[in-house]
């Protein structure tokens, strides 16, 4: 197929997949003999899924030749769609349709043979880009603060101490191929993490490539209880495969053995961890939650003749997703919850896959040290885990599959603020680590 109409094609994929029928467009071409039994049996693999079913067909199309491209514009007309791929004067109707921030110039990749139970992680350097700006290696660069900011003490966690925080990174990214692909471009992760929460003066501990008894020894170590790592912040970061296990997200080692992520928060509770009681844990998981791929969709507003406006939208699925005080003798007994003051970030919604670009790490992690590294220093976490997800809105492969991510609150009621660069001594005077 000539490459103006493949590009006309992905200018308008997202609408087609949403609007088209593809039985019906089956048929007609059909009938048009531009289509083979066998090619129809491969699109309709799966047909619980219509916009897969739709994406497959599309796919199809592509693969053939021009002859077929007219005939496909032709019946396009059954679903009142053959405008999309007339010339701008036809009938002195001009309509567009804008989806991303510029044209698709990649090529799009074949995913004819596709199943949506695929364990595969996206992961393609052709494909994972950002619109809008030139992909280059993020240079770490934390901004530090100046000052405390003046809040209620009741509102925020104590930050202010020399001891800033513990962190933990586990990245796993060397599997048995047997059962997953090697996790290309987590180093990058890693190193940017590492420079992250160092230049944040946080003490940074990190394993690779570990199995699930030796994650688990790594991760009760880490709770436990000892004197001279007593911060005012606790960080677990978790980079690996995973997938949701009887409503249940798991992390996966090199043999597919896993590890429930609610382990790994329960040697963090308030009855395990007496470390971290009353402090600000945060839980960071850059792993997939399901085998779905999230693709960009269309909001239809009000069109009229003239004008079609078409958003991203992030109409994401989200199945499979989240004592009283007595008075003793005259003493009131202070009762901690179990789980209380954990933020856990996701890099994907439940049931999802998430992002991997080999050559410049995750979307997720790589969003989370931009904005971490320029933000910290006087916005909260949790207003920055929303900036994480607002800048992911500009990602999306040439597939268009996109990510949005997500966070849970457990008794994480107030506000943490990481201000790098700073502490109070023992007097209370503001000093600048050196």
């Amino acid at each position: 197929m000539h490459q103006r109409y493949r590009d006309k094609i992905k200018q308008h994929f997202v609408e087609l997949v949403d609007r088209i029928e593809a039985d019906v467009l089956v048929d007609f071409l059909m009938h048009k003999r531009a289509l083979k039994k066998e090619e129809v049996d491969k699109i309709f693999v799966d047909s619980t899924d219509f916009k897969h079913t739709n994406r497959l067909l599309l796919f199809r199309i592509l693969k053939k030749k021009d002859n077929v491209y007219h005939l496909f514009v032709e019946g396009l007309e059954l679903f009142k769609l053959k405008h999309l791929f007339m010339n701008s004067g036809y009938g002195n109707r001009t309509r567009t349709a804008t989806v991303f921030h510029e044209p698709c110039t990649l090529p799009i990749e074949d995913l004819s043979n596709l199943s949506l139970n695929s364990s595969n992680t996206i992961e393609s350097p052709e494909l994972s880009r950002k619109f809008s700006e030139e992909r280059k290696l993020l240079e770490v660069n934390v901004r530090l603060a100046e000052k405390f900011l003046d809040i209620d003490i009741e509102c925020i966690y104590d930050t202010t101490n020399q001891q800033r925080g513990q962190v933990l990174i586990i990245n796993n990214d060397r599997f048995n191929p047997k059962y997953n692909y090697n996790r290309r471009g987590s180093n990058i992760d890693l190193r940017c993490l590492i420079d992250l929460f160092s230049q944040m003066h946080m003490k940074v501990e990190f394993h690779e490539n570990i199995s699930v008894k030796r994650m688990k020894e790594v991760v009760q170590k880490f709770s436990e209880f000892d004197m001279k790592r007593i911060s005012d912040i606790c960080i677990v970061v978790i980079m690996s495969h995973g997938k949701e296990k009887v409503n249940r997200l798991v992390v996966l080692d090199e043999e597919n053995e896993s590890l429930e992520t609610s382990w790994i928060e329960e040697q963090f509770s308030n009855v395990n961890c007496t470390l971290f009681s009353g402090k600000p844990k945060v839980f960071l998981y850059q792993i997939c939650r399901g085998k779905q791929f999230d693709y960009a969709t269309t909001r239809h507003n009000d069109m009229n003749e003239n004008n079609i406006e078409l958003k991203a939208s992030n109409n994401v699925e989200k199945q499979y997703l989240e004592d009283d005080v007595q008075v003793d003798s005259g003493c009131i007994s202070v009762i901690e919850r179990r789980l209380e003051d954990m933020l856990l970030g996701y890099a994907t919604q439940s049931g999802h896959r998430a992002h991997r670009d080999p050559q410049f790490g995750s979307w997720y992690i790589q969003t989370i040290c931009e904005v971490f590294m320029k933000k910290a220093y006087n916005t909260d976490i949790v207003q920055m885990l929303n900036e994480v997800d607002r800048n992911l809105k500009d990602f999306s492969t040439d597939n268009y599959t996109i990510q949005t991510s997500s966070y849970t609150s457990n008794g994480f009621n107030k506000l943490l603020y990481f201000n790098p660069g700073i502490y109070k001594d023992n007097s209370g005077n503001v000093m600048k680590f050196q």
